[in-house]
């Protein structure tokens, strides 16, 4: 049974005119998504239905390449602040807060990185840890570890 999935695809530059590109992805086949722009990065967000997330993103990877659009990554990245994991996991800045520094629960993941004073998660494997502590689905994880193998490959 198909569902519907959203992501987005982070674009390198682009090489023609926006008007050019623009009907290049309809008619690729991706006029079930938005062209946008965050700054000069273009992505294109995806609201696609099929059976899976690992297909639907092939999918939508081979009608950008079609469209002659360079796909960089896929978001949501495996990369995130404590803020991208209170608004992933719908829990407050501060529950994350504590448990990051093992004021609640145990076994928080470590950090990937620090820079500063900035600290950054793998979301997969803070999706397993909430996910084990019954706070976030596991559905939510076989995502995670779609997008990440996704955009390690």
């Amino acid at each position: 049974m198909a569902e519907m999935f959203n992501f987005a695809l982070v674009l390198a530059p682009l090489e023609r005119a926006l008007h050019q590109v623009e009907d290049a992805l309809f008619e690729s086949g991706c006029d079930d998504a938005i062209l946008r722009f965050h700054g000069n990065t273009p992505v294109l967000e995806f609201d696609r239905e099929s059976v899976s997330l690992q297909d639907a993103i092939v999918s939508a990877l081979h009608n950008a390449v079609d469209a002659g659009v360079d796909p960089l990554r896929i978001e949501p990245d495996d990369l995130v602040s404590a803020a991208e994991i209170s608004r992933r996991a719908g829990v407050t800045r501060e529950a994350v807060r504590l448990w990051a520094d093992g004021l609640r629960g145990d076994g928080f993941p470590s950090p990937r990185a620090i820079v500063g004073k900035s600290k950054v998660w793998s979301w997969l494997h803070v999706a397993k840890w909430l996910a084990h502590s019954r706070k976030l689905p596991g559905s939510a994880v076989d995502a995670a570890a779609v997008v990440a193998g996704f955009n390690l490959a």
